[in-house]
């Protein structure tokens, strides 16, 4: 493949646009020639000394109508201001902090530090409405500084160690002095390096007698949390360790199950002994049905009920039907002829006749397997009766 060449006319061409702004791409379609062809050449007339790079460009260069969003604007206002990247990212909760990062160091790239920069190329209409919103996010927010501390700046590290080993979270501590939540984090991280703090975060007195009254009036561990403003995990461990010191006495392990009295009981023993369905029984002692399986489950491990058989929802025995059905079974009738009897299928009446086998109703019946000599197969393939 032979690289595309571009002549003296386009090369002033190519300066020119370079010059006004344009992209690589928008160079590339009026001179019909690939972006990395433009971006070899561009480089070369740069060692040429032909072209200076846009970043080191005079102050009020022509900037990428693309870039200059409205989060932009309100950003570079902030930075008029005298706000740094940390604090504008507190304020400014359009975008994250990390792009807000980039949009300062856009601004140092371009040479651009004022509004004034830009305005001939923002309409007057979304300047003043990106000022009133600055002016708004400032009065909503006036505990945030303009110099919040970055990397590199100085943080107050006696007291946010003092907040950590107090059982506070990294997040609240950062929110609280209005820190960027990393650096925190780096701070506590030496801190445990020289030994100065420790990975296990201490209670103080106040916190451990609340706990200790809240448990006993029956919240939960996500509520005492809230209340101490510690996480979960370290609320139920200094319970446990509470509770091993004979503090606190262990909590029984409630459940949302409704509770059932012994005559409840024995009727759902007998309603499920007598082959209802779980909706059924549900209906009739006013719960829901997964009460009642859950109830059931639990008798069954007890051994006080037995486990019965599938039963098909479709179709229902009435007492009379059950009778015949047990009368048929004990005269020795075939499965698919007290199917054809009662108009059911053959698997309904296999899965009902063991149900009652299991319920003691029937006794099972030996299977009697038809025995044939060897004398009438000889007859049979011979076509003789």
């Amino acid at each position: 493949m032979t690289k595309k060449k571009i002549g003296t006319n386009e090369t002033k061409w190519l300066i020119d646009m370079y010059n006004s702004g344009r992209t690589y791409k928008k160079i590339a379609n009026k001179l019909n020639v690939s972006d990395k062809t433009i971006a070899n050449y561009v480089k070369l007339l740069i060692k040429q000394g032909k072209i200076i790079r846009r970043d080191q460009g005079k102050v009020g260069q022509r900037m990428h109508p693309k870039n200059m969003t409205y989060s932009y604007l309100i950003d570079l206002i902030l930075m008029e201001k005298g706000y740094n990247y940390i604090s504008a990212g507190h304020l400014n909760t359009r975008i994250d902090q990390t792009n807000v990062k980039k949009h300062f160091n856009n601004f140092k790239k371009w040479g651009i530090s004022k509004v004034e920069d830009i305005s001939d190329r923002v309409k007057n209409e979304t300047l003043t409405n990106a000022y009133n919103e600055v002016d708004n996010l400032i009065k909503s927010n006036p505990d945030v500084p303009k110099e919040l501390p970055g990397r590199g700046q100085r943080l107050d590290a006696s007291a946010i160690l003092h907040l950590y080993c107090a059982g506070y979270k990294t997040i609240y501590i950062a929110k609280h002095f209005s820190y960027p939540l990393n650096s925190v984090r780096s701070v506590i991280a030496r801190a445990r390096k020289s030994g100065r703090v420790t990975k296990k975060k201490n209670i103080t007195d106040n916190q451990s007698k609340l706990l200790v009254k809240l448990y006993n009036e029956g919240q939960s561990y996500k509520k005492i949390a809230r209340e101490l403003n510690i996480s979960q995990a370290t609320a139920t461990k200094y319970a446990k360790q509470l509770v091993k010191q004979g503090k606190i006495e262990p909590r029984l392990q409630t459940s949302n199950t409704i509770h059932f009295s012994d005559n409840e009981i024995e009727k759902l023993i007998e309603l499920y002994n007598n082959s209802l369905f779980y909706k059924e029984i549900a209906r009739s002692l006013n719960v829901s049905e997964s009460t009642v399986k859950k109830r059931v489950k639990q008798l069954i491990n007890q051994g006080k009920l037995k486990k019965r058989l599938h039963i098909t929802r479709a179709i229902r025995f009435s007492d009379k039907e059950i009778k015949s059905l047990i009368d048929m079974y004990n005269n020795g009738l075939t499965y698919k002829e007290i199917a054809q009897a009662l108009d059911v299928s053959k698997g309904v009446i296999t899965s009902r006749v063991n149900l009652l086998i299991e319920q003691g109703k029937i006794i099972k019946r030996p299977r009697y397997k038809k025995k044939i000599n060897c004398n009438e197969i000889k007859l049979l393939a011979n076509g003789e009766e």
